[in-house]
């Protein structure tokens, strides 16, 4: 059965498993498409978190999100190197819609 998270007791979540959906790496977008409330916000400093909702509810249409990123600056990647990594600050440079059908 699911364990009641401490901080938030409203979610339930099977902290026995966290190893097997952790992440090694922060993604800089991440879309979880759910049943629960639509939203795109900024988590973790750096992530932005997309839930678009359901692009159908049976015979209902439903909601999808339109991403616009904007590009970076070349002053900030131009003459690096290929393997050094570098705050691209997707966050600073997104805009997200949710819209219905």
């Amino acid at each position: 059965p699911p364990v009641s998270n401490a901080r938030n007791s409203s979610v339930n979540l099977d902290l026995k498993q966290m190893e097997k959906w952790s992440m090694e790496c922060q993604p800089d977008i991440l879309i979880v498409p759910s049943k629960l409330t639509t939203f795109a916000r900024k988590v973790l400093d750096t992530t932005v978190a997309i839930n678009p909702g359901q692009l159908s509810r049976g015979t209902a249409g439903g909601t999808y999100a339109v991403m616009d990123v904007h590009p970076m600056k070349r002053s900030l990647w131009e003459g690096k190197e290929e393997d050094v990594e570098i705050d691209d600050g997707v966050q600073d440079r997104i805009c997200v819609e949710i819209k219905r059908i």
